[in-house]
């Protein structure tokens, strides 16, 4: 009914009905705009309270591992595809290496399924996600019936924390969904902290002579979130490249080996 950025839209009895509560002694609230103003205040709040531990109970998790199973593993494939990671029959001179990678806010599984099928190298993934449920989802049965090495292994881990891993242990990171949070600041820390928590410990786990990273994220809520990840990444040492398009996603950010990638935008 209030959608972001746009104009509430009201059928007639309803539109009356509204501006008979608003005209109410009692009324907080004198015009839409005054409502709408206030919509948007608790939605921020909200949003720099968000919990996924809190948020996704068994139900949600469900939900959300149903509804996006197609754009996941698409995204997922994509991001991988970034990371120099052959998601398809390899070349014929492809020599095939051993490589450990990390899956950031791997949810239930199903971005961490799609590289656990990768058959061009030997790749082990580790997922960490906040969310107890997700961590929990019965989609990781499939995972960890996968041959790949380490698949079904997870923990739970907090990205707005440092990473709880030894230095220089990844050849690789990627991530589906999950790092735009980031850009939301808590009620303890900005958003420049949290995202650069992330970013100073992603530096200190990925080896030396790591493939590149790869994290999706939609940062169309705040219009200055990719300018503010740009910002923190190049202060914590990370090189960025310019923004391109590519037909499954609104916009790709790509780079060049030991860079940052951000991708990001609204499927097509």
């Amino acid at each position: 009914m209030l959608r972001r950025g746009k104009q509430p839209r009201f059928g007639g009895s309803r539109l009356a009905m509204l501006e008979e509560a608003m005209a109410a002694p009692s009324s907080h609230y004198r015009t839409q705009a005054e409502l709408r103003q206030q919509i948007e205040a608790w939605k921020e709040t909200d949003r720099s309270n968000f919990d996924a531990d809190r948020y996704y109970d068994s139900w949600r998790a469900a939900g959300y591992t149903e509804h996006n199973r197609g754009s996941q593993e698409t995204l997922a494939r994509r991001a991988l595809q970034l990371c120099s990671i052959h998601t398809g029959e390899p070349p014929v001179d492809h020599t095939k290496e051993c490589l450990l990678a990390v899956d950031l806010g791997c949810g239930s599984g199903l971005s961490t399924a799609v590289a656990c099928r990768v058959r061009a190298d030997t790749l082990g993934t580790i997922g960490v996600d906040l969310s107890w449920e997700m961590l929990r989802s019965p989609e990781w049965e499939e995972v960890s019936s996968s041959p790949s090495p380490l698949s079904g292994e997870r923990l739970r881990c907090d990205l707005a924390q440092p990473l709880p891993f030894r230095a220089g242990v990844f050849d690789l990171c990627y991530s589906v969904s999950a790092v735009h949070y980031l850009a939301q600041g808590s009620a303890t820390r900005t958003a420049e902290q949290r995202i650069s928590a992330l970013t100073k410990s992603l530096r200190d786990v990925l080896c030396a002579g790591s493939r590149p990273c790869a994290l999706q994220a939609y940062l169309t809520r705040d219009s200055n979130a990719l300018q503010l990840f740009r910002d923190v990444a190049e202060q914590d040492g990370w090189a960025l490249c310019d923004l391109v398009a590519w037909s499954g996603l609104g916009s790709v950010l790509l780079g060049l080996n030991n860079y940052l990638y951000y991708f990001g935008g609204s499927l097509l």
